[in-house]
C-alpha cells in the first residue's frame, strides 16, 4: 500500500503551522515613511485634541511631549508612546515651561496657543508640525524625503 500514515501527516501539518506562525509573527515590513507619517498624524491629532479641550472647557489645556523615549500626552491624561527610533525636536515660544526632557504647548480657552514647531525625523525621512500662536492652528509640513539613492 502506498500512502502516508496519520502520524506523518500530523507532523507535516505541525511543521507547516510553525512556519506560518513564524512568518506572521515577523509582521509586514514597515516603511520609515509610513511610520513617520503615522506619528506625524498622531501628534497633529493630539495637538488638535488639546486645543479642542481648551475651547470646550474654557480653561487652558496643555500638550506635553517627552523627547526620549518619545511619548506625548494631553493634560494629565495617559502617556502615549511613539516609535523609539523617532527623533523629535520641539521649539516653543520663549518662556514656555520646559522640564528635563519634556516640553509642551499650552492652548488658551480662546483657541490661541504658546505656539511652536515640532520636527520629526526617522531614517532620513522628515516632517514638521507648526502651531500658530495667534489662532492655535496646526499645520503639517511634509519635508523632502531622503531615500539614500
Amino acid at each position: 500500500m502506498a500512502g502516508f500514515t496519520l502520524l506523518e501527516l500530523l507532523v507535516v501539518l505541525v511543521l507547516m503551522g510553525l512556519m506560518l506562525a513564524l512568518a506572521l509573527s515577523a509582521g509586514p515590513p514597515r516603511s520609515p515613511a509610513l511610520v513617520l507619517r503615522a506619528a506625524t498624524d498622531e501628534l497633529a491629532t493630539a495637538l488638535a485634541r488639546a486645543r479642542a479641550e481648551a475651547i470646550t472647557t474654557d480653561r487652558p489645556a496643555s500638550f506635553l511631549l517627552r523627547l526620549s523615549p518619545p511619548a506625548w500626552r494631553v493634560g494629565a491624561g495617559r502617556l502615549h508612546p511613539l516609535p523609539p527610533a523617532l527623533a523629535l525636536r520641539l521649539t516653543t515660544a520663549a518662556g514656555a515651561p520646559s522640564r528635563r526632557g519634556t516640553a509642551g504647548i499650552v492652548f488658551a480657552a480662546d483657541g490661541s496657543a504658546t505656539g511652536g514647531s515640532l520636527r520629526l525625523a526617522l531614517a532620513g525621512q522628515r516632517a514638521r508640525l507648526t502651531v500658530d500662536w495667534l489662532t492655535g492652528g496646526i499645520r503639517i509640513h511634509r519635508l523632502r524625503i531622503h531615500n539614500g539613492r
